[in-house]
Formats: C-alpha cells, sequence, structure tokens
C-alpha cells in the first residue's frame, strides 16, 4: 500500500451506535432540510424500559379511552372480522359480532325457513349444507303465536333428525311477555351464556319506528353495537314494500338481476341494508320455472359481494304436511346451457383458469360462475384458484355421458346389449 492511499472508512448509521448505548431508536430525530444541516439529532437521554412500557401503556389506554385502533389493533381487528365471516354462525352466511337481513315477501315461508335455521345453530348441525357454530339461540316471535311456535320447533327437530329441540333454542313470545318488545341489549348484559344467535322475526313487529328514516341509522348503529360488544349474531327478518305495476322488480333467479338492487324493494330506509353486514334475498319462484324449488335465495356480504343462488325444496311429511327446507343439487339449476356446458367438460380437480378456458368468458364472469357453482353445491374450493367438481356434477355428467355414448352407439349400428357389456 502505498503511504498516501488510506483504507476507506466503513459508513455507520449513527442512530446504530446509539441504540446499542442505550439510547432508543425512536427519539433519533432525522433532517433532510436546508435548514439544518445535520444528518440527524440525537437526544442524549438514555431512557429505562420501565420508562418505555409506561408510556407505551399510557398510549394504549388513550388509544382505547377514545376507540382509536393503531396498525396493529386494526390489523386484529380485520383478522377476527375475516375469521367471523370465513367460519361464522353459519360458515359463510351469517357472521358474528354482525347484524344481518333477510328480506321476502310475506307469506313465502321466511319463519318456517328462520326456525330450521336457529334449531340448526343451537344444535350445531348443518344448515342447508353449510357448518354451523353450536351455541344459545334467542328467537324472538312476533309472527306466530306460542302454538305455532311449538309445532313449528317440534316438526323443524323431526326433520333434522333430532333427538329433541335443543335446551338452548329458547323462545319469546308478546303472548308469554308482560312488554311489547324484547329488549335484546338486557339478555346478552344478563344472561349467563352470552347467545350465540338472536333472531328477531320481524321487524315491524319488533320496533315500527325502525324503518322510518329519521330512525333508522341511529338504530342501526345501536344494533350494531350491541351485536359487536357481546359477539352475538343478529338476523333481522323483514319484509319488502308493496309492489310497483309499473316498475315490477327482476325475478330473483335471473343470472341479470343484481342482488344489492332487489334488495331495494326491503320496506323502508335503505339504512336497513345499507348497515347490516349480510343482506339475504329470498323469494318464490312461483311455478315460472320447471325447476321444483319453493324458494330461491341469494346474499351479499360486504367486502365479499354476491353468492347464491341456493334452490330449496319444501319437503313434506307422511301426511303432505310442509316438514322442512332442503337444498337442491342438480346441473340444471345454472339455468344457462353455456354454463352447464362448460361444467359437464370441466375435469374432476380444476383451475380457474380452466373454467374460464372451458366457459369461454372473462375473470369476472368465470367468477361468477363458481360461485354459483359452489352454491348449489356442484363445486366445492379447494383452494386459491382451485376446485373440485362433486359428487352430484360427477353423477349428473355421467348420466349425460352415458345417453350420450348409447345414441353415438345406435348410430353406429351397435345394440343396446353391447353397450351394456
Amino acid at each position: 500500500m502505498n503511504d498516501h492511499e488510506t483504507d476507506p472508512l466503513e459508513e455507520v448509521d449513527p442512530s446504530d451506535v446509539f441504540t446499542k448505548l442505550g439510547f432508543p431508536k425512536a427519539l433519533i430525530v432525522s433532517s433532510e432540510s436546508g435548514k439544518d444541516e445535520r444528518q440527524s439529532e440525537i437526544i442524549k437521554v438514555p431512557i429505562s424500559s420501565e420508562t418505555e412500557a409506561k408510556q407505551s401503556q399510557e398510549k394504549i389506554e388513550w388509544l382505547r379511552a377514545n376507540h382509536l385502533l393503531s396498525h396493529e389493533y386494526l390489523k386484529d381487528e380485520c383478522a377476527r372480522a375475516e375469521q367471523s365471516t370465513k367460519s361464522g354462525v353459519v360458515a359463510g352466511f351469517i357472521p358474528r359480532r354482525a347484524v344481518s337481513f333477510l328480506i321476502g315477501d310475506s307469506g313465502i315461508g321466511k319463519s318456517p325457513l328462520a326456525y330450521q335455521l336457529g334449531l340448526c345453530v343451537a344444535a350445531g348441525v348443518p344448515f342447508l349444507g353449510m357448518e354451523t357454530q353450536a351455541g344459545l339461540v334467542i328467537m324472538c316471535d312476533y309472527e306466530n303465536g306460542m302454538e305455532e311456535s311449538l309445532n313449528l320447533s317440534d316438526q323443524l327437530a323431526r326433520f333434522l333428525k333430532l333427538p329433541e329441540v335443543p335446551k338452548n333454542f329458547v323462545v319469546w313470545s308478546p303472548d308469554y311477555s308482560h312488554t311489547d318488545s324484547v329488549n335484546i341489549e338486557r339478555i346478552c348484559e344478563t344472561a349467563a351464556q352470552k347467545p350465540t344467535f338472536v333472531i328477531v322475526d320481524s321487524l315491524r313487529s319488533h320496533d315500527p319506528h325502525f324503518e322510518k328514516h329519521e330512525y333508522a341509522g341511529e338504530k342501526m348503529n345501536k344494533l350494531n353495537k350491541l351485536a359487536y360488544m357481546y359477539g352475538t349474531a343478529i338476523l333481522v327478518i323483514h319484509h319488502t314494500r308493496k309492489p310497483d305495476r309499473d316498475n315490477p322488480v327482476s325475478d330473483l333467479d335471473d343470472d341479470k338481476t343484481r342482488v344489492i338492487r332487489w334488495l331495494r324493494e326491503a320496506a323502508g330506509s335503505g339504512s336497513l341494508i345499507n348497515q347490516s353486514h349480510t343482506r339475504i334475498a329470498i323469494d318464490s319462484l312461483d311455478g315460472r320455472s320447471n325447476i321444483d324449488a319453493a324458494l330461491v335465495v341469494r346474499w351479499y356480504r360486504k367486502s365479499k359481494g354476491e353468492a347464491g343462488p341456493l334452490y330449496l325444496e319444501r319437503v313434506c311429511d307422511d301426511s303432505g304436511e310442509p316438514f322442512g327446507y332442503r337444498p337442491l343439487t342438480e346441473i340444471k339449476l345454472l339455468g344457462n346451457t353455456d354454463q352447464e356446458t362448460a361444467l359437464r367438460n370441466l375435469p374432476p380437480q380444476f383451475t380457474f383458469k380452466e373454467a374460464k378456458n372451458a366457459l369461454k368468458r372473462s375473470d369476472d364472469p368465470t367468477s361468477k360462475f363458481l360461485k354459483k357453482c359452489i352454491s348449489l353445491s356442484l363445486v366445492r374450493q379447494n383452494g386459491r384458484g382451485r376446485y373440485e367438481r362433486t359428487d352430484h356434477a360427477t353423477e349428473a355428467e355421467s348420466e349425460v355421458a352415458q345417453i350420450d355414448r348409447v345414441g353415438r352407439g345406435i348410430e353406429k349400428g351397435e345394440t343396446q346389449e353391447k353397450l351394456q357389456e
């Protein structure tokens, strides 16, 4: 090395040096301004870990007192909300700690469906194929008398093959209560076992002021806070407004119908829909289809978008009386020739890209097609971008394939006996 040469100096971040000496890095204030030419200004006052812990605790208490969320707490809350939606009281359908609405016309069978839903949650058995979280269920029934409530409970328990009506399925009835309306807050506050699920049938009977524009926003805020505070799922059953003959609402089972627009037919203020988490639309088919379904159900979840349709068959007992609901799972329920062909052409396990190629459409129609298949139990999702056809779809495809093979065999002059061999 020449005498005039010097070793290059290693660049050192001064904040690292002072951190090692016990000075917190957070107190190093960097400056890139023209007024202060120094690269950094260091407060050379050591702070003990006890002082830091105290400051941290004071900050946490300040955030809580003002109902503020740091980024980490916000992340935790969102993770809990996401988990609540995925698992939920009814997985992918009714989330915990939130208010949901079920909207439909009068007299189409909302109450029996609500009783079946409540009994499934109380017993922890699947509801229409969807997993449930067992817990205390409060059925606030303004619509049916005590005798009808008893009959519905017994009838649906038999339909669900339960040994008895679950002990944690309890009913509030105005016939039994000395008050005109149930006090949900008092029930949640005083219960030794916090309610998992509260069903209110129906909103108008529970509180006639709730629908009015001047009250709806405030009352929805209160109901949402109750659900969140006590970790309870609240489902409110509500009616549609009187139909407009000049501008009739589009059919719920029409692929072109957007659920969120159909839900605008709900009676009362738009705040009821806008401030609820899951909005469930239910309608009867009224003989307008060759599908043997009593009801069609579609729903919209915040941040998740639309789901469904789900076609429900009303099962009758041996005497012909309505018994319970079960989902129909047939490939023809897709109601679209291109979609039926696409599903039949897909292998037992496939990717989103393969579905897109089979449907010959862009990303968004393909995504809606797959969601529709999932809601009809024709497809299940195994992972990100990975799907699997269910036995129902495979069986339907096999029957069609067999018919096609027989048809081709007859054209070639083959005998039925040879085909069967």
